[in-house]
């Protein structure tokens, strides 16, 4: 009797304790893994973490994430990172280092609550790179107080504090038909969110999730791409009917009419009547749009406008649909005048190995928005913002500063009636502030 208490004892404890030792054992190789890539990334980034944990079902986690780069004051934060693979065997293999050469049939990163405000240095820069790309597009854009491309500084005016982003890119595999499904989301929180897809076919030979296949013509199906709006493009609509001193509705009529220049800098190609009502009809009723289309074996991206644009659509097989309503007319064009060198821009904010530049003196962290003074000769720096005028007289004009031109300022001011716009000579101010993000530059 007592032996066979013994056995069941065993029997209930073994499991449990083989259980444990491979939990430890997992989580040592993630925490000795953590350790590595911040001693890998100390030049150029301290990386803290709270936690991680895994599971036998073959999923690691690492948690509260924190990422200080070097020479600034900013801060990123992931509130988890999961690696996903099918089962315990092939994160043996990833994080044990267990000898396992098979291709898994899923696997999947996913990342939850990665976040970083807009107050800080590399917001800085960025926001000096959208404001050099707009000046050398000026006039190009003849609503939203001239802005074409929009940064950190739209985004806080939008009501916008940090952008929050959840992720998941990966794939999945058909064991018999041999169809790798590659799908990539992204959600940009309070804003929109992306999804792309694919089915990539063709690889003979073993099924794939038994060994690393070579693969031998395999073809891409069909990209599906996906857009869902959360609230980004009301207040796009708000904002810059705002600065255009117009009502939304003409606003988004006036937008969906702009110049090819207008469209050839901000999305590479010039859309016909029936993108253009496409776009008016998603900036008016936000939602869903769907673009699905076959890239042709032996045609490249970069070679795409060699062909004429009259066959592109066809030759893609391309269709798009908006809040399920697919569009018939899908003809553009493409635009020889000037268009902007993007990436010129942003070799301003990274160096030529793909890194950030480093910050040489350390700026005091801004503060979120206030009111700061300025002289009222230089509020032409600052059409577009907030501000407060005090004139002769003790009477304050405050609203949204909408043009100087000569020698008086035009504020807006928003009414439960509507707009109110009142002229104010430069000569009258007695005190000007304007609500800036950091200190004004005089």
């Amino acid at each position: 009797m007592r032996s066979i208490k013994k056995l069941l004892l065993v029997i209930v404890v073994a499991p449990l304790l083989l259980y444990g030792i491979v939990k430890l054992y997992l989580n040592y190789q993630l925490n000795e893994f953590m350790g590595q890539l911040a001693a890998r990334g100390k030049p150029f980034v301290t990386i803290k973490h709270g936690g991680v944990s895994t599971s036998l079902s073959g999923e690691a986690s690492i948690h509260e994430l924190e990422f200080y780069i070097t020479g600034t004051d900013d801060v990123v934060r992931v509130e988890q990172v999961t690696y996903n693979t099918p089962n315990i065997w092939y994160l043996l293999r990833d994080l044990g280092q267990v000898d396992n050469n098979k291709a898994p049939e899923s696997l999947h990163l996913t990342l939850t609550g990665l976040s970083m405000d807009l107050y800080g240095d590399l917001t800085d820069k960025m926001e000096d790179t959208i404001n050099s790309l707009n000046l050398d597009l000026t006039g190009v854009n003849k609503l939203c107080g001239g802005r074409l491309f929009m940064g950190p500084r739209e985004y806080r005016d939008m009501g916008y504090e940090e952008i929050i982003i959840d992720g998941d890119i990966g794939y999945d595999v058909d064991d018999i038909t041999e169809e790798i499904a590659i799908n990539m989301d992204l959600t940009f929180r309070n804003m929109g969110s992306y999804r792309l897809s694919t089915l990539v076919s063709g690889f003979n030979g073993s099924p794939f999730a038994a060994s690393v296949p070579h693969p031998h013509n395999p073809s891409v199906g069909a990209f599906k791409i996906t857009y869902t709006d959360q609230s980004y493009a009301k207040r796009f609509v708000k904002f810059c009917s705002g600065l255009s001193n117009m009502s939304e509705a003409d606003f988004i009529a006036a937008e969906a009419n702009q110049s090819p220049a207008y469209f050839a800098n901000l999305v590479g190609f010039v859309p016909g009547s029936g993108l253009r009502a496409t776009y008016k009809e998603l900036l008016s009723n936000p939602g869903k749009i769907e673009v699905v289309m076959e890239w042709p074996e032996g045609v490249e991206p970069k070679n795409l406008h060699l062909y004429k644009p009259e066959d592109i659509p066809r030759l893609l097989n391309l269709t798009v649909a908006v809040n399920e309503k697919p569009v018939d007319d899908l003809s553009f064009s493409f635009y020889d005048g000037k268009t902007v060198d993007v990436g010129r821009h942003f070799s301003n904010i990274m160096g030529s190995d793909g890194k950030p530049k480093p910050v040489v003196a350390k700026k005091q962290r801004r503060s979120k928005p206030k009111y700061y003074p300025v002289t009222p000769s230089s509020l032409k720096k600052y059409v577009g913002e907030d501000v407060r005028l005090q004139v002769k007289g003790n009477v304050s004009r405050d609203g949204r500063l909408i043009n100087v031109k000569g020698k008086t300022a035009y504020v807006r001011k928003r009414l439960s009636g509507g707009n109110y716009t009142m002229q104010v000579a430069l000569s009258q101010i007695k005190k000007a502030e304007v609500f800036l993000t950091r200190p004004p530059k005089e």
